[in-house]
């Protein structure tokens, strides 16, 4: 895994350390903003205001917001502080905060300040975008998963797109014309064979942010120094996807945020740990075919920082994991080099114990994408899969095998709980079964209808191969029991 990370050489090193001693010259960091006009370069110094074109720049926060976006297609930047969207509460140079860069031809951004880069910054309302049916602020599979579950409906018209009063074929074809499309507050995306190395990301903290990764492409969270000795991993190195939403009231006087965050990885997310929903707010961390999610440390579905106590309250949040098709890698709590121990390891865990918390699987025709749980070797530990209570949701309308299917494959003894509640979606369901000596959760006994069975006996899933399955979206713990949701 660290070939995939960011390594600073000493050269890098001692540029970045002149950049520092350059602009600590003007006493104080200032904040930057992007003045070009519509997807301009990024490496453009007269598109910036007021210190010029980022390079080595160590010292300054830059801003992309103004409904402006930036293009970095050359080049292998660094800079201290990035915030895209809603940049600046004091910055009122636009109504519109709304900002995007869009990474691409094999360039490489490194963000090295701590929790440097911030996508969605500034609370905003949600504003209905075209083919939005499930007002989740974006135009995704969920989308079309509401559309044919109404179609041919005239009475629940979520799904009617086209305004003609009936859930049908045309709204389809407006859903696919608009896909893609999100609520505005920021988006980073790395496209191309291109890189982001960051000390840390905030996705959504107070109004929607997406960061997507496009199949060639990297996005990587922590980095690998070798400038000191040993070489360690430096940085915050954590993922915030969705920041403070309506459920957080820490102090009396921030009630109403609109935190909502998607980092939609279909190349390779490399990072320490990733708080879903961190604040209160709605939280996506979504898979999709054969991406890779490679994680050292917890992923952490049921922590609520400063929210309010009352059911209705931290109903208010939603922490979601999604998993789309098959043949894609989903690992939590993986040592990245079994050749060194470290001294002072992360805990390892999938934190799922949450009414809150979703795990979404969407199979294909080759099944699901399973959550594993790294077994590392000794002594480095091995983390626990933690589901009591959490909602499980699973769409098997493609995958037409009766070979059961691994959801969440941990080290033996190391599963705990059961889904508190399980729904199919489509015309196709399963058992769904515990193997906690095993630790694992699998699909068997496929059959026509939206009932699960309520399983028996369960069979020795040792003898199952761990498929590459994909997964759609992750759902809250849910019982041994499954029963339809």
């Amino acid at each position: 895994m660290r070939t995939t990370m960011l390594k600073y050489s000493m050269r890098t090193f001692f540029l970045s350390t002149l950049a520092m001693l350059l602009f600590a010259a003007n006493s104080s960091a200032v904040n930057v903003y992007f003045n070009g006009s519509t997807s301009s370069d990024f490496l453009t110094a007269t598109n910036w205001t007021p210190n010029g074109v980022p390079g080595n720049n160590l010292f300054d926060s830059y801003g992309i917001d103004d409904g402006l976006t930036a293009t970095l297609s050359s080049g292998n930047p660094i800079v201290n502080a990035l915030r895209v969207g809603s940049v600046d509460k004091t910055h009122g140079t636009g109504s519109n905060h709304y900002g995007k860069l869009t990474i691409s031809a094999g360039a490489t951004l490194g963000v090295i300040g701590s929790n440097a880069l911030s996508v969605g910054r500034e609370n905003q309302v949600y504003y209905p975008v075209a083919g939005d049916y499930n007002q989740n602020t974006v135009v995704d599979m969920a989308d079309y998963v509401l559309w044919r579950d109404t179609v041919g409906s005239s009475t629940d018209l979520r799904a009617d797109g086209d305004g003609n009063n009936v859930v049908d074929q045309g709204d389809y074809s407006y859903w696919r014309s608009q896909f893609g499309n999100v609520v505005r507050g920021g988006e980073v995306a790395v496209t191309g064979g291109s890189t982001l190395n960051a000390n840390g990301i905030l996705i959504g903290e107070r109004t929607r942010g997406v960061v997507s990764i496009d199949a060639t492409s990297t996005v990587n969270a922590r980095i690998w120094d070798t400038t000191v000795t040993p070489n360690q991993f430096g940085g915050t190195e954590d993922v915030r996807i969705g920041g403070y939403g309506p459920a957080y009231d820490d102090f009396g006087s921030e009630p109403g945020l609109n935190g909502n965050g998607l980092l939609d990885v279909k190349g390779n997310f490399n990072a320490k740990d990733v708080y879903v929903s961190e604040h209160g707010s709605t939280g996506e961390l979504r898979l999709n075919g054969p991406g890779k999610i490679n994680l050292n440390g917890t992923l952490h579905m049921d922590f609520c920082g400063g929210c309010v106590t009352d059911p209705v309250g931290l109903a208010k949040r939603s922490s979601t994991v999604s998993i789309i098709g098959s043949g894609g890698t989903f690992n939590v709590g993986l040592d990245p080099d079994s050749t060194v121990v470290d001294p002072s390891p992360p805990p390892r865990d999938l934190l799922a114990a949450s009414t809150t918390a979703t795990l979404s699987f969407t199979a294909d025709a080759g099944g699901v994408t399973p959550i594993v749980i790294a077994q590392n070797t000794t002594p480095e530990p091995s983390g626990t899969a933690y589901i009591t209570g959490a909602n499980l949701v699973v769409d098997l309308s493609a995958y037409l095998s009766n070979t059961p299917l691994t959801l969440i494959s941990a080290p033996p003894t190391h599963l705990v709980g059961t889904f508190g509640s399980v729904k199919f979606l489509g015309g196709r369901s399963a058992t769904v079964n515990y193997d906690m000596a095993n630790g694992k959760v699998f699909l068997s006994n496929f059959h026509l209808g939206a009932g699960a069975l309520a399983g028996a006996a369960v069979p020795e899933p040792s003898v199952f191969a761990l498929l590459g399955l994909a997964l759609f979206i992750v759902a809250p713990r849910t019982r041994r029991i499954s029963s339809a949701g």
